[in-house]
């Protein structure tokens, strides 16, 4: 059974103080790199933390999400 594509809910990170950025954002394949060079990594989002309030909401949030 193929897995179920769930788009990122936007708006449930509104409280992250850090950039919120989707594929095609200015930032955003800075942001996914990785030390793994190897490996291409294409997240639906991807938030650049600024401090532990983000990770906690990020955290909650990620809780919530649904996984294919």
């Amino acid at each position: 059974m193929p897995a179920t594509h769930h788009p990122p809910d936007l708006f449930a990170l509104s409280d992250v103080r850090g950039p919120v950025l989707r594929p095609g954002d200015d930032g955003y394949d800075a942001e996914v790199a990785a030390f793994n060079l190897a490996a291409r990594h294409a997240p639906d989002v991807v938030v650049g933390a600024t401090g532990t309030a983000d990770v906690v909401n990020l955290l909650r949030h990620g809780h919530t999400v649904p996984l294919g």
